[in-house]
C-alpha cells in the first residue's frame, strides 16, 4: 500500500475512534446527570396539531394527512405535562410540525417554561397570526428565541411555497419582532429557510431582506421529504452545482454581520441516503420528548399522569445509557438520515 494510502486510512481510523469517544462521552455524561436528577431532557409540545397555511413542502398540504392532524391540549394537560418533565428539561420548544400560535394556551406555555426555570424557551411559527403585542408577551413570560419559518424572498415565491400565506405579514412581523428585541435584548431572532431547487434564487437576496432587522441565527436547511407533500422535488443537485456561486456568498454576508449561521456543508449536502449510527439515535430517543395531543408520552406511558422517573425507572433509562456506552460504534439504524424529528419548517 502506498504510503499516502496509508495515511489517508489512519487518519480516517483516528477520526472514527474520535466521533466514538465523544459519543460515548455524552453517555456518560448522560448517566451522571440522570443519577443527579439535574437537567438533560428536550421537550417539543404541539399544543395543536393545525395549521393556518398550507405550504408546499409540508405535509399539511396533504388533504389526507389533514384529516389526521386535529386536535388541542387543554390547560390542564399542558400543566400536568409540565409537572411530569418541565423540571428536567434543558429545552423547551414549542411548535414543531404545527402551527403553536393557533393554540390559545401558547403564552401560558411559556409562562410554565419560565416557571419550572427551563433554561432555554423556543417557539417556531409562520408568524402569519402573530401582532407586536403577542410577541411583546411572549417576551415578557421568558420566550428565549423566536423562530420564524420563511422559505421565500420575493413575494411570489413566498406565497407560492407558503400557500395562504402573506408576504407582507411576514415582513410585519420581522418589524415587530425588531422593536421587541429592542426592549428585550435577550430575546433571539431567527430565520429558518428551508431551501429547494425552486427558492435557490431567492436565497441570494436573504441578506437584504433581513438587514433593516437584528437577526441573531439563520438556518439554511436542505428540503426533506416529510410525509406526502405538494412539492415533491428533493434533489439537491443545484443546491451543490450552485454551492460557491450562492449559498456560499450568502453564508459569509450573514457571518460578517455576527448572525450565528446554520447550514451543511457541500459535502453533507451531497451525501443523501446516509443512514445514522445507531448510538446517534439512542442518544436522541433519551433526549427527546415528544407531546401532542395525539402522543402524550413514550410508548404506553402518559406524562399527563406519570413523573419522568417513574417513567425512567419502570423504562430501565440508566441501565439503557449505560449499556450504549459499551455499545459496538459501528451499528447503524435503518432509519433515514435525513429525517428529523425537531421539523421546524
Amino acid at each position: 500500500m502506498k504510503k499516502a494510502s496509508i495515511t489517508k486510512l489512519k487518519q480516517k481510523i483516528a477520526t472514527q475512534v474520535s466521533k466514538s469517544a465523544n459519543i460515548r462521552l455524552k453517555f456518560a455524561i448522560l448517566a451522571t446527570l440522570h443519577l443527579l436528577r439535574k437537567r438533560y431532557i428536550g421537550v417539543y409540545i404541539d399544543p395543536i396539531l393545525a395549521c393556518n397555511l398550507r405550504c408546499k413542502m409540508c405535509y399539511f398540504s396533504d388533504p389526507e394527512r389533514q384529516k389526521e392532524m386535529k386536535g388541542s391540549l387543554n390547560r390542564k394537560e399542558i400543566e400536568a405535562f409540565a409537572r411530569s418533565l418541565f423540571g428536567y428539561a434543558l429545552r423547551l420548544q414549542i411548535g414543531c410540525g404545527a402551527e403553536p400560535t393557533l393554540s390559545k394556551e401558547t403564552l401560558h406555555l411559556i409562562e410554565l417554561g419560565k416557571a419550572y426555570k427551563v433554561p432555554f424557551i423556543s417557539l417556531i411559527t409562520n408568524g402569519n397570526l402573530l401582532s407586536y403585542e403577542d410577541i411583546k408577551s411572549y417576551a415578557q413570560a421568558g420566550l428565549n428565541e423566536l423562530t420564524l419559518s420563511l422559505h421565500g424572498t420575493t413575494r411570489n415565491t413566498y406565497e407560492y411555497l407558503m400557500e395562504r400565506g402573506c408576504f407582507d405579514k411576514c415582513l410585519h412581523l420581522l418589524e415587530g419582532a425588531d422593536k421587541v428585541k429592542k426592549q428585550y435584548p435577550s430575546l433571539q431572532i431567527r430565520i429558518n429557510y428551508t431551501l429547494n431547487e425552486d427558492n435557490l434564487a431567492d436565497l441570494t437576496l436573504l441578506p437584504q431582506l433581513i438587514a433593516p432587522y437584528t437577526i441573531d441565527k439563520v438556518q439554511i436547511r436542505p428540503v426533506q421529504k416529510i410525509g406526502e407533500s405538494v412539492y415533491n422535488n428533493f434533489s439537491m443537485q443545484q443546491l451543490i452545482d450552485n454551492y460557491e456561486t450562492i449559498i456560499a456568498p450568502v453564508q459569509k454576508q450573514l457571518i460578517d454581520r455576527k448572525i450565528t449561521l446554520l447550514c451543511p456543508s457541500k459535502e453533507k449536502m451531497a451525501i443523501t441516503h446516509q443512514p445514522p449510527r445507531k448510538l446517534d439515535m439512542l442518544f436522541e430517543e433519551f433526549t427527546y420528548y415528544y407531546l401532542s395531543p395525539k402522543s402524550w408520552g413514550k410508548e404506553d406511558i402518559d406524562f399527563r399522569t406519570t413523573s419522568f422517573y417513574t417513567y425512567a425507572s419502570q423504562r430501565r433509562v440508566l441501565q439503557q445509557i449505560l449499556k450504549a456506552i459499551t455499545m459496538p460504534n459501528n451499528t447503524y439504524q435503518e432509519k433515514d438520515a435525513n429525517t428529523t424529528k425537531k421539523l421546524n419548517y
